[in-house]
């Protein structure tokens, strides 16, 4: 995880991001408003997502930017909305 993190709370729809070999979504992100999307943490708590996707949940957890720049959540707890 990046150095510096921020608290979010944040509503927006559960979309695919990343799929395995089998074309089976793998990771999932929150996406918000028109432009941002959130990648989410591929733990376990993040792993729950995969069953809400086109979903819109309210999302609690740490924003923070990866390596690459992408703006990412460590999931603390979601509801579905």
């Amino acid at each position: 995880m990046g150095q510096k993190t921020k608290n979010v709370d944040l509503v927006g729809i559960v979309t695919a991001f990343d799929w395995d070999d089998n074309d089976k979504v793998n990771r999932v992100s929150l996406c918000v408003g028109d432009e941002e999307e959130y990648l989410i943490d591929d733990d376990k708590k993040g792993k729950e997502l995969l069953k809400l996707l086109k979903s819109k949940v309210r999302a609690l957890g740490e924003c923070y930017l990866d390596e690459n720049k992408n703006l990412c959540l460590k999931l603390q707890q979601f509801t579905l909305l």
